[in-house]
């Protein structure tokens, strides 16, 4: 209904994981929180799965945590999220467990306590093995 030709129509929410600034007039205006990726015009926005961070509100993809490091966090907002894996290891970009960190080349172990490969001996990539 209406009032002297004013619309007394209630505002609408915009979807999950959006939100757009005061005085909006469309659902296009609606754009993903940081930590949501998603298309541009927010109407559908997801939580950064573990391994990913987005810094800022609006449309694009969360992005991968960088080599090295991991995250089991969802909808991770910061690049500090993603915690560095244990001295003598690495892990693949995007990760999302400590599992994830293996020794590196030249070491032995598992991700908790990685060793030297001895004298005589060699491992020429990353693993557990």
């Amino acid at each position: 209904k209406s009032k002297a030709g004013i619309s007394m129509e209630p505002c609408s929410r915009c979807p999950a994981g959006s939100t757009t600034p005061e005085g909006s007039t469309q659902l296009i205006d609606c754009k993903c929180y940081a930590g949501f990726e998603g298309d541009a015009n927010g109407i559908e926005c997801m939580r950064c799965r573990p391994g990913t961070f987005k810094a800022g509100e609006g449309p694009g993809s969360c992005r991968k945590c960088a080599e090295g490091t991991w995250s089991n966090a969802t909808g991770a907002t910061a690049s500090s999220a993603c915690q560095h894996c244990p001295n003598l290891t690495s892990s693949a970009a995007g990760s999302d467990s400590q599992d994830d960190c293996l020794c590196n080349a030249g070491y032995t172990g598992d991700f908790r306590v990685c060793h030297a490969c001895p004298a005589g001996t060699f491992k020429a990539s990353a693993g557990t093995e």
